[in-house]
């Protein structure tokens, strides 16, 4: 679930979702300060019930628009993307919070396609270094992340641009590859889309 208010609880997704079918699990994703990020993952005890959900994509939760995706699948969207790169699914994301994580960013783009893999750039003593990069499994899926180019992720307005072929934004901006080796002490991709402590 994306694009949720920040003053969201469990208690109001399951008062939301609970029409659709048994809820199994919730989970709101929040900062080290304990305040809400504005995305959740909400389980289902069967397909059915997950596919209710997905229906209600769009529709008006405390005041926004929900987004609605299965985990690790292609969302449901309901306006049209806009035209992707044939060539290029891997996204450079520019000015990342230094508290962002992983999870962060596969909950922010889960509107835009099955993400492949996500790596925050590290430096050798292991501390961020403000960007990151995302690869979709379809360059459509690149494309519609560019489309939130502005918009907020862990109280900062981040940049999304197509990543060059070095792993940089369109500009060459982003320092390392993508597909090479990472930094020394950067944690690998992982290609889960669940939140740690999800199972």
């Amino acid at each position: 679930m994306g694009n949720l208010s920040w003053s969201v609880t469990e208690d109001d997704l399951r008062q939301q979702f609970t029409p659709c079918g048994t809820i199994v699990r919730v989970k709101v994703l929040t900062s080290p300060d304990g305040r809400s990020k504005g995305a959740a993952f909400v389980g289902f005890d069967n397909a059915a019930s997950v596919d209710a959900a997905l229906n209600m994509a769009g529709t008006e939760f405390l005041g926004r628009q929900l987004k609605v995706s299965k985990a690790g699948d292609k969302p449901v969207r309901r306006d049209a993307p806009p035209a992707a790169r044939p060539d290029n699914s891997v996204v450079f994301v520019g000015n990342v919070s230094y508290n962002c994580t992983e999870d962060d960013l596969r909950a922010f783009f889960a509107g835009c396609g099955a993400i492949k893999s996500v790596r925050l750039a590290r430096g050798e003593d292991g501390r961020p270094k403000g960007f990151a990069h995302v690869e979709f499994d379809e360059p459509s899926g690149a494309a519609q992340a560019v489309a939130l180019s502005g918009r907020e992720l862990v109280e900062r307005q981040v940049r999304v641009d197509f990543a060059d072929q070095k792993g940089g934004s369109r500009g060459g901006r982003g320092g390392r590859s993508f597909h090479g080796s990472g930094p020394r002490g950067a944690p690998g991709a992982s290609s889960s889309s669940k939140p740690s402590g999800w199972d």
